[in-house]
């Protein structure tokens, strides 16, 4: 079913056995014998860490970053009509072959190196970074490529969009986890992808209309040095995240909307205008976009938010290693 190299021999069978009978990969989608050119040619189960999940039609997305080796696939999907208690295979997506990398880890604008996060749009497309970054177990950080925005049509599973990020807007992946669409499905032609830099904090706008990048900086992206150090439960540790995670309010008379976002390591939330985001002009004028971006209201030790239909943001507090909690007063028009 799946092929293992000598470097994973000291798998316990019992682990191995689990893998064939419960997870990892279909037969079907990773064959016995993986291609000669590849990098795929073993699988770690104990490797395969889930870091994003997103649902549509049928399918749950779920994406595997390569930070460490043997993960045969970044990009997987599995149905969401399977019974229960069941334990699905991962399927690459949309293929297993972009999904591989080579041997040598050469470049290849075909292939999908590693990737965090991803979102659908109204437009019914998935909308993801790959940042073309690899980190593996004992070795240096490995940049293949450069990080790029895929875009690929969920009713033909046909890649519609690879924009490879410019060197002149940034040389790294490393950072860049996740993305927020915007757009509105009557003009699925001109949509917009925020993309925070959590690494070199940084704001990146996306147009898919222009294929065009171009980055927005201020002192609100970047971290709070006293609240980098964390505890959770005993465990110390200390995070330099920058900006982590943006999500959008509902649209307003004028087309626009506020995206609402917040460094990791911070107990302020702030937020900006799309009107601000989408002008190209306003980015390269710290002078004009300055005043745009404002504080907003945070409750304690929140790190994360997420966007949800109720219009409210959730935050999930790290530092008391609890569940997500729902506040409704950040969201207003």
């Amino acid at each position: 079913m799946v092929r293992y190299s000598p470097v994973n021999c000291h798998l316990r069978r019992s682990a191995v056995r689990t893998l064939e009978e419960h997870l990892a990969v279909t037969s079907d989608s990773i064959p016995d014998k993986v291609d000669g050119n590849s990098s795929n040619s073993f699988l770690n189960v104990y490797n395969i860490v889930p870091r994003g999940v997103t649902h549509y039609n049928g399918r749950l997305f779920i994406t595997v970053p390569r930070t460490a080796p043997g993960i045969p696939s970044t990009l997987n999907y599995v149905p969401d009509d399977l019974p229960i208690g069941s334990s699905p295979a991962l399927r690459p997506y949309p293929d297993l072959k972009t999904n591989e990398l080579h041997l040598e880890h050469r470049a290849d604008e075909n292939r999908i190196v590693s990737v965090f996060r991803t979102r659908v749009d109204d437009c019914g497309r998935l909308w993801f970074v790959d940042t073309g970054h690899i980190q593996e177990t004992g070795q240096p950080m490995k940049q293949i490529q450069q990080p790029s925005v895929w875009v690929i049509d969920l009713n033909t599973d046909k890649v519609v969009r690879r924009f490879e990020i410019p060197t002149s807007v940034s040389e790294i992946g490393r950072g860049k986890i996740s993305l927020k669409v915007d757009v509105d499905k009557s003009n699925c032609d001109r949509a917009f992808a925020y993309i925070p830099d959590l690494f070199q904090q940084r704001l990146y706008v996306y147009s898919l209309e222009s294929n065009r990048m171009w980055t927005f900086t201020h002192p609100y992206l970047d971290y709070e040095l006293e609240l980098t150090k964390y505890n959770v439960t005993g465990f110390q540790f200390q995070w330099k995240d920058a900006v982590f995670s943006i999500t959008l309010g509902r649209r307003g008379a004028d087309g626009y909307r506020q995206a609402y976002f917040h460094p990791m390591a911070s107990n302020s939330e702030f937020a900006v205008s799309t009107k601000v985001l989408q002008n190209e002009t306003a980015s390269t004028n710290i002078d004009f976009h300055l005043s745009d971006f404002v504080v907003r209201n945070r409750p304690p030790y929140g790190r994360h938010i997420f966007y949800v239909t109720t219009l409210r943001l959730v935050a999930s507090q790290v530092g008391l290693h609890t569940l997500p909690t729902v506040f409704g007063v950040f969201i207003s028009s």
